[in-house]
């Protein structure tokens, strides 16, 4: 029988994000739909609602980069496959976020990179080399 590891749950838009090697996560879009005024006002409540939610209920990580001979590197947050509630609220916002027009995508890995930190809900990992040949749809 083959070994199982956990599964990796991250939620990306299309934007490339060099200090990290990978692209960029849900909140920073999260927080950008919910403040702009092109965003509808039910849009916005629920973005509101739901990113307190994960402020209330998500650790903020220790350790978010490494350094290195050559500067420092950003790692990327990740969902424990665990962490049901906080993967289905996720997923919720970037609906959200799909309704407003922010394209997202959701990845699942068993090797998310070189994990840097961790607890209960989320790791922290430096991301893989071929991370821009994930695809983003």
């Amino acid at each position: 029988m083959p070994w199982v590891g956990s599964m990796y749950i991250r939620f990306i838009s299309p934007h490339w994000a060099a200090e990290a090697r990978t692209y960029s996560g849900f909140f920073g879009p999260a927080y950008a739909c919910r403040w702009s005024r092109k965003t509808p006002d039910w849009t916005a409540d629920e973005l509101s609602r739901e990113l307190s939610w994960f402020s209330d209920r998500l650790n903020v990580p220790e350790r978010l980069y490494k350094a290195t001979g050559r500067g420092t590197r950003n790692g990327v947050c990740w969902f424990r496959d665990t962490a049901a509630e906080h993967i289905s609220r996720a997923r919720y916002v970037c609906w959200l976020l799909g309704e407003a027009g922010a394209r997202m995508a959701e990845l699942r890995s068993r090797r998310p990179g070189t994990v840097l930190w961790r607890d209960d809900h989320q790791i922290v990992a430096l991301a893989e080399r071929d991370a821009r040949h994930q695809v983003c749809a």
